[in-house]
């Protein structure tokens, strides 16, 4: 499928919400809970909890008025930015200082959601992507580029080491759409190359899933459409 993005299959997802709301409203014996799988068909909570591995896929829940809806969503994702949207991040990296991506063959992007609150015993994260050689052991192939980049709503940046890394924060939510469009504790990253190819990985994840993911890279593209 030609430029497609994740935003694409939850745009689909929150119209099936919204009409099945309607249709809830207007007949009150209908469930009050609705499942998808990661095809955007609809199951029994039996089948989505079967279908459930952490390993492989999340399962993220959305509400309204009258119902609450699960979905599984993979955690690795497969795209092509469109000619738009390929311009919209090279605009965000020029703003944010990474213009030198025009000499690079990839770009990281660690991305923050809106987390729950930090416990308060603990002063600072100890994410192993927030480890000192992390992303060194990158960066200094000099082939990537490495952008860090959090949710507006995000008011813990202290905690997630404000004080060493440079969070450029995501005010028109070009990132959370085109990448990241579910609502996911902590964070997801993905890896893009220059042509707009990028895979992404949602929820909660280590330095060595990066590395892996990115040393990857030209051999999975095989599999973007």
């Amino acid at each position: 499928m030609d430029n497609y993005t994740p935003m694409n299959k939850i745009t689909t997802l929150i119209s099936i919400i919204i009409v099945v709301s309607i249709t809830t409203i207007s007949f009150a014996q209908d469930k009050k809970y609705r499942y998808f799988d990661e095809n955007e068909n609809e199951i029994t909570y039996s089948a989505f909890l079967s279908k459930r591995d952490n390993q492989k896929n999340l399962g993220v829940f959305y509400k309204n008025d009258s119902t609450q809806f699960g979905i599984i969503v993979n955690r690795t994702n497969y795209g092509k930015l469109n000619k738009s949207q390929l311009n919209n991040l090279r605009t965000h990296l020029v703003n944010s200082g990474k213009d030198n991506f025009k000499h690079k063959q990839y770009i990281i992007i660690n991305y923050l959601s809106d987390t729950p609150e930090p416990p308060k015993k603990i002063k600072k994260a100890t994410w192993s992507i927030f480890d000192k050689d992390y992303p060194n052991k990158i960066i200094k192939k000099g082939k990537t580029i490495q952008l860090w980049v959090c949710s507006p709503e995000n008011n813990n940046l202290s905690y997630y080491h404000e004080d060493k890394i440079n969070w450029y924060k995501d005010n028109n939510l070009f990132f959370k759409e085109t990448f990241f469009p579910y609502d996911i504790n902590f964070g997801s990253f993905v890896v893009i190359n220059l042509k707009g190819e990028y895979i992404s990985y949602y929820g909660e994840y280590s330095k060595h899933t990066v590395y892996q993911y990115h040393k990857n890279m030209e051999k999975e593209k095989k599999r973007i459409k």
